[in-house]
Formats: C-alpha cells, structure tokens, sequence
C-alpha cells in the first residue's frame, strides 16, 4: 500500500467518524475536527474521486492540555493513522505530557515505548520552541503525566542522541517523531525510526513545517529517496516503509 493511498483512506474514514460526532452534538472540536477533514480530504482527492471508504472508525481523542501538543485535528488524524495501521509496537521519540501516546495507545492495541530527557533537563540545540515547551512541560506536571501508571506506555528516559536503540531495532509497526528539533538529533531520530520500523510499518514526523527548519529540511531530504507524504492541514509527515 501506497503512503498516498493508506494517508487519503485514513482520512476518509476520520471524516465519517467526524460526522457522526458532529451530527451527535457531541462537542465544539468533532464540529472543527470535521471542518478540517473536509477540506483536506476533499482537497487532496481531487476529481474523480477514488472509492476510499467512508466507515467511520471509533477514534479516541480527548482535547491537548497543553499549548506545545499536537491540535485537536492532529489527534484525529494521529488516531485514524494509528487504526489504519494496526500496530502491535509502537515508539515514540519525545513524549512531552504523554497526549500523542495516549492517542496510540488508545487506538491500537500496541504496547508504547515513548522516550523524553529526564524531568530536569532542558534540550540541546537551540531548536526553536524547544527550551520553552520544556519549561511549560515542568509546570504542567513533567514529563508523561498524562500516561503515568498507563500499563499500555513505557516511559524511556534518556538523550536519543545517546540512547540505546539496539532492543527496538526492526520490531516497530508504527515510529512517532516528535523529539528534539535541532538537526543533529531530527536526523540521528529520523535515522534510528528507519531502523526500528518492520517492513509495511509507518513512520509520522510531527512540525513538518518551515517554522521548524531542521525537521522540514530532514524530511525534505528523505523524500527525494522515499515516498513520504505529507498530510493535508496537519503538521505531519508520513512514509509507509516498504
């Protein structure tokens, strides 16, 4: 399966979950997560429109507690991908309150290694934003503090710079950049997921964007030699190893 193919057929299916919460009343983000879908879903189908389905999945999602985290469409999205892929292991390379574990542990019945620096360290690298979401992630109760005691997520603690890989390698389904985004570690990140994922297994990188250059430039780089596809109204980046 294709990374165009398995992106546009999760959104599909994230869409109708989406509908199915609006029509319900259920809440303010179902109503914008929809909104949101629409436009990408639509947008990036084009005219004539391939027969992805339109079966609602049951994502869960609960509103990000803290500015740094991915958006309300995100975890839709970070959801409906998570389902698509059915993962069995998952890691996640930056842990932050925990939301984006919780999202893959919820929605999938993977265990979830997520890695972080140890409470107290700030970042190296002078990524922009990456100081200040550490400082904001020390008021807001440290590091994982949304999984902590989750039996499904393993807490890592360490500098993926110096990390010891070696136990993960080749035994992912599905790898979550979001880390460090200096270049050094984007590229030793992005270098240890390929390593980690199986084959048919999925790697997303989250803030794919020119507000942070070193992950646009990293990713960039990766597309020229693999088919990695970004996702429309999102931040995200994502390839379907072969």
């Amino acid at each position: 399966m294709s990374a165009r193919t398995f992106v546009m057929g999760a959104l599909h299916h994230a869409r109708a979950s989406a509908v199915l919460m609006a029509r319900a009343g259920r809440d303010r983000v179902a109503r914008e997560a929809l909104v949101a879908l629409r436009r990408a879903a639509d947008g990036a189908v084009g005219s004539p429109r391939p027969p992805w389905s339109e079966a609602p999945l049951q994502l869960t999602f609960r509103p990000p507690q803290r500015w740094a985290n991915i958006s309300d469409y995100e975890a839709f999205v970070l959801a409906a991908l998570v389902i698509e892929a059915g993962p069995e292991a998952a890691f996640e390379f930056g842990t932050f309150d925990g939301y984006s574990a919780w999202v893959i542990a919820a929605n999938s019945r993977a265990t979830v290694w997520t890695l972080d620096l140890p409470p107290g360290t700030f970042p190296r690298g002078n990524a922009p934003g990456d100081v200040e979401a550490a400082r904001e992630l020390a008021r807001a109760g440290g590091v994982g503090a949304l999984v902590r005691g989750d039996p499904r997520v393993v807490q890592l603690l360490g500098d993926s710079a110096t990390f010891d890989f070696s136990p993960y390698l080749g035994k992912m389904d599905f790898v979550f950049v979001d880390g460090n985004h200096a270049a050094p570690w984007v590229e030793a990140d992005t270098r240890h997921a390929l390593e980690m994922v199986r084959p048919g297994g999925m790697v997303v990188w989250h803030d794919c964007d020119r507000r942070h250059p070193a992950v646009w430039a990293c990713v960039g780089t990766l597309a020229a030699q693999r088919p990695v596809r970004s996702v429309p109204g999102t931040r995200f980046a994502v390839l379907v190893v072969p």
